[in-house]
């Protein structure tokens, strides 16, 4: 999420939980106090990487299903552990339209979609404290590709005018 925030904010974007949830599913459905966030394979822009799953290690571990068909966790000795979902019918989650997002968040997904290359999280959230964040974030794009590179100082010159043609004042904090 700091990467996502970190990227719209440095193309003056305000970022929202409607925009990015746009790129992602969540599970489960009902409240609870945990969330996982499922990306979707064709419209995310944003590579998500495991070591996310590192401060959870106390409490929580990772599971990845290697074998078609297996739907639990199995002892040593083959018995049944814990199934692999809480539900032996797992349910889908509806995708949000762009018909569903406000104007502002329809921008934001507009111009992030505009980027056909994944980008790294894990440099986007290393700018997150840096001293010189957008010189940090264009170093990123481009160790990712000169083609995000170019894509992001357009972007960005492209925010900045319009920004400044509304007269904003809010101007991205990094």
């Amino acid at each position: 999420m700091q990467a996502f925030r970190v990227l719209c904010q440095s193309l003056y974007l305000q970022p929202s939980p409607y925009a990015f949830l746009y790129f992602y599913d969540t599970r489960p459905r009902q409240p609870t106090t945990w969330l996982s966030l499922i990306s979707h394979p064709n419209i995310s822009r944003l590579v998500v990487f495991s070591q996310s799953f590192k401060h959870f290690k106390d409490k929580y571990f990772k599971v990845v299903v290697k074998e078609d068909g297996r739907s639990h966790f199995l002892n040593a000795d083959g018995s049944t552990k814990f199934p692999f979902s809480w539900t032996g019918t797992p349910s889908r989650y509806k995708d949000m339209g762009t018909n569903e997002l406000s104007v502002g968040d329809k921008e934001v997904v507009e111009t992030l979609m505009k980027f056909t290359d994944k980008l790294l999280t894990k440099g986007l959230v290393r700018v997150y404290n840096s001293v010189h964040p957008i010189n940090d974030i264009e170093g990123h794009m481009a160790q990712s590709g000169k083609k995000n590179l170019a894509l992001f100082q357009m972007l960005r010159r492209e925010m900045a005018a319009k920004t400044k043609a509304a007269r904003n004042t809010d101007v991205p904090n990094l």
